[in-house]
């Protein structure tokens, strides 16, 4: 298995671990709401084990929880599922986005 694969990660949601075997582990934040501090010394706790350097989120996380992961070290990219119609473009749009996002997290 390509090593920044195996590379611990963090996700707000478990498809992509599940569906791609990816060394992923998930919080439940979303992205619009800020992280309660007991999240936050649960993230901090959590890194000991499995020290991410990235997160991932289903879209830009809220401007609180952006500078607490820069000041902890941790990147953030964010990949849509695009549940709902894109705000802009189209599906195929938001989806170019997000396989340049995960290739800047995982590097390939």
């Amino acid at each position: 298995m390509h090593r920044s694969r195996c590379s611990p990660r963090i996700r707000s949601s478990q498809y992509l671990a599940r569906r791609y075997g990816l060394n992923l582990k998930s919080v439940l934040w979303e992205p619009d709401s800020v992280a309660p501090e007991a999240e936050w010394t649960a993230l901090r706790e959590g890194l000991q084990a499995h020290p991410a350097q990235w997160m991932l989120w289903e879209a830009e996380p809220a401007h609180e929880n952006r500078q607490r992961l820069d000041t902890i070290g941790i990147e953030r990219a964010v990949f849509t599922p695009c549940a709902n119609r894109p705000a802009q473009g189209d599906l195929l749009d938001a989806m170019t986005d997000n396989v340049q996002a995960l290739r800047r997290v995982f590097g390939n």
